[in-house]
């Protein structure tokens, strides 16, 4: 019998990055601090029994190839290690925008393997494994598949380290014309000689998570705003945040810029500033963390 389910798929934003050197394995170690927020991507499912395994996902043909996309990639992962005598027809709504440093793509995959871990039930992947498929798609998805509101992510995403959180208001700016690939922001990283590298112990990262959050900016920074530092649009908005009572920075490898504080005002009073100055330049999103 066909059966018809919504999964909705988070946005994060990294409040801390540190980007170590390129590893033997072609990928570099990072240490990040990731929280979940109220924008989402929805993932429609429609579920029938079926001899072989077969996946249709639609909504994300302006953003890339036929069976290229996250959902299908995750999907035939977890197929690897399961049978599941199920064919899924996947309609993704996307709001997250693409390129932006939200890891719409990683949640969308991520969504998808827990969903696949419903349908298989007792022969459900342990938690583990399904760790080791989530890290064979894309290095943010095993904090997605974690559950986790907010985690210490260490390793190549694998390692993930929930936080206690509680939910503060946001603001996520990005620049309409401007999209940065993963690749390319990882390239600019690496040809930055005499980059200082520099782990944080977790107790301080803790520590500073719970702090009031002007003082994140104390500890937590982010690697990829130094590949920025000359693009104008981001030389505007440090002039015209200067002074904005909470923190922000750059999320992943960008383009998102975004705005934490502890009260509903001063994010108001932000977004009206940069309405004010950008227009239609930016897109704006107003959201809650740790949600």
């Amino acid at each position: 019998m066909e059966t018809q389910t919504v999964r909705f798929a988070p946005a994060k934003l990294n409040l801390h990055l540190a980007v170590g050197s390129l590893g033997m394995n072609g990928l570099h170690p990072i240490q990040s601090v990731f929280v979940t927020t109220s924008l989402v991507d929805t993932l429609t499912i429609t579920c029938s029994p079926s001899a072989d395994f077969s996946i249709d996902v639609t909504g994300l043909e302006a953003y890339c190839p036929p069976e290229e996309d996250t959902i299908t990639q995750a999907a035939l992962a977890y197929r690897k290690r399961r049978p599941l005598p199920f064919a899924l027809d996947v309609h993704c709504t996307k709001r997250i925008p693409v390129r932006a440093g939200l890891g719409g793509g990683s949640s969308d995959g991520a969504a998808i393997l827990l969903f696949l871990q419903e349908l298989a039930r007792e022969d459900r992947l342990p938690a583990e494994e399904l760790i080791e498929v989530a890290k064979e798609v894309g290095s943010d998805l095993p904090f997605f598949v974690s559950g986790a509101r907010a985690a210490i992510v260490e390793g190549s995403g694998e390692v993930v380290v929930p936080l206690p959180c509680s939910p503060y208001p946001a603001l996520v700016v990005k620049p309409v014309d401007l999209m940065i690939s993963t690749k390319d922001a990882y390239d600019s990283l690496d040809r930055i000689v005499d980059r200082n590298l520099q782990w944080i112990d977790r107790r301080t990262i803790a520590a500073t998570f719970k702090d009031s959050i002007p003082n994140w900016h104390k500890t937590f920074y982010n690697d990829f705003e130094k590949t920025l530092s000359d693009l104008p649009f981001y030389e505007e908005l440090r002039k015209l945040t200067a002074g904005f009572d909470g923190y922000q920075g750059l999320s992943g490898s960008g383009s998102s810029w975004f705005f934490v504080a502890e009260s509903d005002q001063k994010v108001d009073a932000l977004a009206q500033k940069v309405d004010d100055l950008f227009g239609s330049r930016v897109a704006t999103y107003r959201l809650v963390v740790c949600s």
